[in-house]
């Protein structure tokens, strides 16, 4: 299998998700911020991740949401349990379109 470079974020709410901001640790739900570096392979390991507990800190803000559309900054310190190493995030932004599957 060839690598491939790839980033995921998700977020997940006890309650309907609106603009603002969302912090890892807080009582409002927890996020997830996943960077597959250009080496990365499913054997390798060598994803960073985000924290979900706040220890490390995270945000995203998200500053326009609908049902079909999503756009927001992010900022991370991510880690990658296998080295020990972190990657900071200073100036994340995002922009994607939401599709409905039936």
């Amino acid at each position: 299998m060839n690598s491939q470079e790839g980033l995921s974020i998700d977020l997940h709410t006890k309650s309907p998700i609106t603009t603002g901001s969302y912090k890892n640790g807080g009582a409002n739900g927890f996020f997830t911020i996943s960077y597959f570096p250009p080496d990365y392979t499913l054997q390798s390991f060598k994803d960073y991740d985000s924290d979900e507990t706040g220890t490390l800190p995270s945000e995203i803000i998200i500053t326009s949401f609908s049902h079909t559309h999503v756009e927001g900054t992010f900022t991370a310190v991510l880690f990658n349990s296998d080295s020990n190493k972190t990657l900071q995030v200073i100036d994340g932004k995002f922009s994607a379109d939401l599709i409905q599957i039936p």
